[in-house]
C-alpha cells in the first residue's frame, strides 16, 4: 500500500485510494488477490482523520475534489518510490466486499515501515480506512513505533466552483492541488 505523507496527511493517498481499479470479485466469493484498491466516486469528499485515537487537529476535516486524473496523481505521488522501496505489497478482497492491504517499505532515513489495513464501505457515498503502521530504524526517533490511522470519508456531491479536480483543502483553509505536488515530487525524485 502506498505510504504517502502530504502536509502531515499520511493517508491521503490511502484515503482517496487513487488506485487503478478492482478485480471484479463479488461479495461472498472468498478472499481474492486484487491488483489494487478500488477508486472512490469522482467528486467532493470530506475526509476525517485520527491517529492513535486522537483527531488530527492541525489538519481537521479535509475536502478533496477528485476525478480520474486527480486519483492517478495521488497514486503516482504515493507510488513513485514504492516500486523501488516497497516489497510484499498485497491487496486482497474479503467475502464481505472489503479490502485488506499490506506492505513493507524501506524508506531510507524514514526507517522500515510495515503497514496493514482494511478498507470498507461502498466508495460511492462513504468509506472507512483503518491501518496500522510499525516503523523501526527511522533517523527521527519519534517516527518509530506503532501507529494506528483511521479515516472516515463521506461523499458530498459534485466539486464546487471554487475547487478544481486535484484540489485538497484542509480545515485551516490551505488549498493544494495534487497536480502541483505531483510535479514537485517528480522533481525531488529526479524524475524531471
Amino acid at each position: 500500500m502506498r505510504g504517502l505523507i502530504v502536509f502531515g496527511i499520511p493517508a491521503l493517498a490511502v484515503a482517496s485510494l487513487a488506485l487503478a481499479g478492482c478485480d471484479g470479485t463479488g461479495p461472498g466469493q472468498g478472499p481474492k488477490v486484487a491488483a489494487t484498491l478500488p477508486n472512490p466516486k469522482a467528486g467532493l469528499w470530506r475526509e476525517s482523520f485520527s491517529r492513535d485515537g486522537q483527531n488530527l487537529g492541525l489538519i481537521g476535516d479535509v475536502r478533496a475534489c477528485l476525478d480520474a486524473v486527480a486519483r492517478s496523481r495521488l497514486s503516482a505521488l504515493g507510488g513513485h518510490a514504492d516500486r523501488s522501496m516497497c516489497q510484499n505489497q498485497s491487496v486482497t478482497r474479503d467475502p464481505d466486499g472489503g479490502y485488506r492491504f499490506s506492505s513493507t517499505c524501506n524508506m531510507g532515513p524514514g526507517g522500515q515501515v510495515i503497514t496493514q489495513g482494511v478498507l470498507s464501505g461502498d466508495l460511492a457515498s462513504r468509506y472507512r480506512v483503518h491501518s496500522q503502521t510499525d516503523t523501526t530504524g527511522a533517523s527521527i526517533g519519534g517516527m518509530n513505533g506503532r501507529h494506528v490511522m483511521d479515516i472516515q470519508a463521506d461523499y458530498l456531491g459534485p466539486c464546487p466552483g471554487d475547487m478544481k479536480p486535484g484540489d485538497v483543502m484542509i480545515a485551516s483553509g490551505l488549498k493544494v492541488n495534487m497536480n502541483h505536488l505531483h510535479a514537485a515530487t517528480r522533481s525531488l525524485a529526479g524524475g524531471g
